[in-house]
């Protein structure tokens, strides 16, 4: 037994004199508890951040697994809020400087190695390839590359699962284009509410990939099955506000077995029953709540002049940092910039790379999939509103700095 407050005033002075009560009225412990603190839970996060400071050797174990917990929280799509935020950002700067061996093997077969991870870079570049072990049936090969010990199966399995992703992309775009005629059809006898596509060439692990690219594409809840000798799985993802968990309720008799939750859910049935699961949609899609189909709304964090827009916002974007789910990177407006190029890129030139001029500074930028406004909301050599995000890029070892246009639009006359 110690007397705390000499001992916790060695290393935090601010604290030392005074009281519980007082420090309870300074506490910021409700942002995280949503009730007021009571003076123990106040003495408690006190002690406990004590203890670790002066024993630091017992956080060295959690600490070393804060890369996997920003893994896990960003490839599961948690939101980035409260203690969310903290842990990945701390998980992401770890990965960045001293990542577990496996992660270290994909990070260099993914070209990040020696480069400061963000949350975007797990989303693009390493929990697809991590997922794909499993949605290819081998779930165990990316559980062995984080936990193996040995040098060379770590770089055979690392090989392995980018093989693996590789295959998986080649499946999920033959399964597209399969299932393309099927989804305008289904889509036009559910007038416009839902999709259902089914077939026995969809693996079953891209029906989920599949099912989210339906339903951003038509603005529709859509349903992927995928048709397995003796059984269907099937994969749904919402859109328009439609609750996936009281869709798939509303079918329970059919389904040997479903889960989910509000966003998204996961199904099997007999082969059998498709019809009659194609019957049931039809009959209660008509009575589902959807909202009604509205233009998006941008929501700007803040108004620039174009002399503003300096090398200095990024250090300003970093604070807010890391962004995702229910923390979205900030968005500025900026009038009056001049469209000094425009390139199409991508493999369907698609994409746009182009060059903004805000006077004092010139910023690439890209804007994705915007190659049919040009000459329509804009051309090369105008002056145009937009609204961007501020960031980097990172190619070939190089961060160089990058806007990510949002919107852009020739200006309103008044």
């Amino acid at each position: 037994m110690i007397d705390v407050p000499p001992e916790v005033g060695k290393l935090f002075p601010s604290p030392a004199n005074r009281s519980l009560l007082r420090l309870r009225s300074e506490s910021r412990l409700s942002r995280y508890t949503g009730r007021e603190p009571e003076e123990i839970d106040v003495f408690q996060s006190l002690f406990t951040t004590f203890v670790s400071r002066k024993e630091s050797a017992l956080l060295d174990d959690l600490v070393a697994g804060l890369d996997l917990v920003a893994l896990g929280t960003l490839a599961d799509m948690m939101p980035l809020r409260d203690e969310n935020r903290i842990l990945v950002k701390q998980g992401l700067r770890r990965m960045s400087t001293a990542p577990r061996p496996g992660l270290r093997s994909l990070l260099e077969r993914q070209k990040l190695l020696g480069k400061t991870i963000v949350a975007r870079d797990i989303g693009w570049m390493l929990s697809p390839v991590i997922n794909a072990s499993g949605r290819m049936g081998e779930p165990d090969r990316a559980v062995r590359l984080l936990l193996s010990t040995d040098p060379r199966e770590r770089d055979e399995l690392a090989d392995y699962v980018v093989g693996l992703n590789l295959r998986r992309r080649e499946v999920g775009d033959q399964a597209w284009n399969l299932v393309q005629t099927q989804a305008r059809e289904s889509l036009d006898a559910h007038d416009g509410r839902f999709i259902l596509v089914h077939h026995e060439q969809i693996h079953r692990g891209v029906t989920g990939i599949l099912a989210g690219r339906l339903a951003r594409q038509f603005g529709a809840p859509a349903a992927v099955v995928s048709v397995l000798p003796g059984k269907a799985v099937g994969s749904v993802r919402t859109a328009r506000g439609v609750v996936v968990t009281e869709l798939l309720a509303r079918c329970d008799d059919i389904f040997a077995d479903w889960g989910g939750h509000d966003q998204a859910g996961g199904f099997h049935l007999a082969v059998d029953r498709m019809e009659l699961l194609e019957r049931r949609l039809l009959e209660i899609i008509p009575s589902l709540e959807m909202e009604e189909r509205v233009e998006r709304v941008l929501e700007v964090d803040a108004e620039l002049t174009p002399d503003l827009l300096t090398l200095r916002l990024l250090d300003v974007v970093k604070l807010f940092s890391p962004f995702g789910q229910e923390n979205p990177p900030l968005a500025f407006l900026v009038r009056s910039l001049r469209v000094l190029d425009v390139t199409f890129m991508g493999r369907d030139q698609s994409h746009l790379r182009l060059t903004l001029d805000a006077g004092n500074s010139k910023w690439p930028a890209v804007y994705w999939g915007a190659a049919g406004q040009v000459g329509s909301a804009f051309a090369k050599g105008d002056l145009v509103d937009a609204v961007v995000n501020v960031g980097t890029n990172y190619y070939q070892g190089n961060e160089t700095p990058q806007l990510t246009v949002l919107d852009l639009r020739r200006p309103t006359p008044a």
